[in-house]
């Protein structure tokens, strides 16, 4: 939040410098004015941005300056507690597979680095090493053999790591590409006419293509045939799968 309102040239406001420029001002209507309407904009920015669960904390906050107060006096004493949440974080979480390798392998590595600057910037400093050691243990089981040629090298560096997962997420993306014809298209192609039409998923009308189901339209976190979906529809997909099966056997 410091960084963002640096950036747009507000970080005045949430400093003491704010109140003495109110004083310098007060007698110059134009820039206490301006001065004002900064302060609301930088006010603006800090509730945007803090959770909903503590926007109730700003809620009758007049200056960025004071909801800066409010803030900090809420969270004073609970560092240890964040850091525990972000070291977590950090060790927990695995590589997701939503049907699109190289978004999946591009957001886990995003959201490793962003874990460790977090951690860096409140004291707590996860070396280079330590880092890939937790990367390569969160991937899942598919990734086995690349795991074992890794760690293997003698010096693994994080750009050398992240360098072979996003070439293994183009690897995979192509190999899943849309040449091939699986049972997951089947099962729509088949069955799209018995969906009723404000329920139809729009294949040909989006640029969007579903590295699960190998149908356009869609991707593979909207995918209701993949499991790892936010929208999976198991009993959609089984009635699918006996349908198909009942007409291959005829």
């Amino acid at each position: 939040m410091e960084a963002l309102l640096q950036a747009l040239g507000l970080f005045k406001f949430i400093t003491p410098r704010v109140e003495t420029l109110k004083q310098l001002y007060v007698d110059d209507v134009e820039k206490l004015e301006l001065l004002l309407e900064n302060d609301e904009k930088a006010l603006g920015y800090i509730k945007r941005n803090v959770e909903l669960l503590h926007l109730d904390l700003l809620s009758d906050c007049k200056s960025a300056y004071d909801a800066w107060g409010r803030l900090e006096s809420f969270f004073a004493g609970k560092e240890h507690f964040n850091k525990i949440n972000l070291l977590q974080s950090l060790i927990d979480g695995s590589l997701r597979d939503t049907g699109n390798p190289l978004r999946d392998i591009q957001e886990f590595i995003q959201e490793k680095n962003e874990l460790v600057q977090r951690l860096n910037s409140i004291g707590i400093k996860i070396d280079e090493d330590l880092q890939v050691a937790i990367m390569l243990a969160r991937l899942p089981a598919s990734f086995d053999t690349m795991r074992r040629i890794l760690e293997s090298q003698e010096s693994l560096s994080l750009l050398k790591m992240t360098s072979e997962l996003h070439r293994e997420g183009i690897r995979r993306s192509e190999q899943r590409g849309p040449k091939r014809f699986t049972e997951h298209t089947a099962l729509f192609s088949s069955f799209d006419s018995q969906i009723p039409n404000n329920k139809k998923m729009k294949f040909g009308k989006s640029k969007l293509y579903c590295d699960f189901c190998e149908v356009s339209g869609h991707d593979g976190e909207r995918c209701w045939l993949n499991p790892s979906s936010k929208n999976y529809r198991k009993n959609f997909a089984d009635s699918l799968k006996n349908k198909l099966n009942i007409q291959n056997d005829k």
